[in-house]
This record gives C-alpha cells, structure tokens and sequence, in this order.
C-alpha cells in the first residue's frame, strides 16, 4: 500500500487526495470562501498637543508645551502657525473591539474632514503612538480659523495630553515630548493639498494587526506634518470627534472564513 497527501485548489474548492490504495482514491473536499468586508470604527478619543512660544508667560511659569491642550475642540490642528509660534500635532484613537473574532483585516482608511487647510500645507504623516494618553475636556470653541493654540489649563484637575505631558493632571511626561512614537510613518499624505486628510497602506494594517492581537498595546496615531517652519499656510485643521457628521473615521476591511 503506497499512501500519499496531494492538495489541489480548483474552482474555491480544496480538494485533498488523502490516500491511494491500488487503484481506489479517496478524496476528501473542503469548501473555503473567504468574505471581503468592511466597517466603519468611530474614534474613542482625540486631541491635538503643541509646542512653540505662543502662550508662554516666564512670570507664572505657563508654557505652550506643558499647559495647552484642546482634547474636546471643534477642530484638531496638523503643522505650523508661523506669524502666531507654534506647532500642532494630533493623537487619535479607534475601538476595535466590534470587530468580528477571527476577522483577518486586510486594508484601512483614515479618514479626516477638514475645516481649514493653509495653502502652503506640507506632506502630514500618520505614526504609531508607544505610550498612552488621556484625551481630556479641554475645548476652545474654535471652529474656523483657529489661529490659537487649543486652550490654556487654567484649573486642576484636566487630564488632557499636551506637548509635555501624556496627562496634565497627573503630570505624567511623554517619554519624548511632542508624543512618543515609532520614528517610520505607517502612512503618509502626497504633496496634493486635496489629499492631506486621507490616509492608507500596509503601514496601518500593520498598526491594526498588532493592537488586535494584543488590544493592551493600543494608543492610536500621532498625525503630524514635516513641520517647516519658513512660511505660512503650513497648518491644516481637521474636525474632531466633537464635530458630529464630520468626526474622523476609521474605515477597516477584513475577510472572514466560512466553511
């Protein structure tokens, strides 16, 4: 008796020759179909942090970087106010628990709508955050031009990230400041203004594989531009969560196998 194990893939149908006795085989099928879908995640909490000179004041020891934030604004801030000193960066973050269990996701979008976009906007990259962070109350009512940055802490007790710290309440600091994060961007814009706020690639279905193996290591994107500080027009604002119809939203596409 000579026995021998063969697969074949024909027509979506597996077709496994199991064991061959004489001239008798015996073949066993399996049927795989794997089913592209998608759903549309809404963000659990975002803000923007700063840096730059703006707000700093030596006399009360406030500085741009350790006491503005904007963890409840209208609008989140990407890049560079020159003529105002200083710079916004964005954190940003998605619930993937509604994901089905098993699903193997296999593309993203993200997707910001934005309020305002200056002119001369530099390329904004999307990077994957190593630390946590707490989002917080702060809102500076801005919806439009918003030539602040975020609002000043002027009260105990907000939790919200800024620059320095990943929770102004507690003082906790970022590891480096303007955001802890992995130094390759998982995704970055083109040079096109019209396309700024749209992002994808492997980089972040890389990102979204690894938090929903292990959703403990889960702290979202830090979206920054390349931050050039020789013109103006370089600074884009996006609406928040707090924006409602127009919040930020990640689109994730996935397979799931039936038998």
């Amino acid at each position: 008796m000579k026995k021998s194990f063969l697969t074949f893939f024909v027509m979506g149908t597996i077709l496994t020759i199991t064991s061959c006795e004489k001239e008798k085989i015996v073949v066993e099928e399996k049927k795989v179909l794997a089913e592209i879908e998608s759903t549309t995640l809404s963000v659990s909490a975002d803000g923007s942090i700063f840096s730059g000179t703006y707000g700093d004041n030596p006399s009360s020891g406030v500085t741009t970087e350790a006491d503005y934030a904007c963890g409840a604004c209208p609008l989140v801030r990407v890049g560079t106010s020159s003529n105002q000193n200083w710079t916004g960066r964005t954190l940003i973050k998605f619930d993937l628990s509604t994901l089905p269990e098993g699903a193997t996701i296999t593309g993203a979008n993200l997707v910001f709508n934005g309020a305002r976009v200056g002119q001369s906007m530099q390329p904004v990259m999307v990077h994957k955050l190593l630390e946590d962070w707490t989002e917080g109350t702060i809102d500076d009512a801005c919806t439009s031009y918003c030539s602040e940055p975020g609002e000043l802490i002027t009260t105990g007790g907000e939790t919200d990230a800024t620059w320095k710290y990943t929770n102004h309440e507690t003082k906790t600091e970022w590891t480096t400041p303007g955001g802890h994060f992995e130094a390759v961007a998982s995704a970055q814009s083109t040079d096109d203004i019209s396309s700024i706020n749209s992002f994808g690639g492997e980089g972040l279905v890389e990102d979204l594989q690894a938090w929903q193996a292990d959703a403990t290591s889960n702290f979202g994107w830090l979206v920054k531009s390349t931050e050039v500080d020789d013109d103006n027009g370089q600074l884009a604002r996006f609406h928040s969560s707090e924006s409602d119809g127009q919040e930020p939203k990640l689109i994730v596409f996935y397979t799931t196998e039936l038998e």
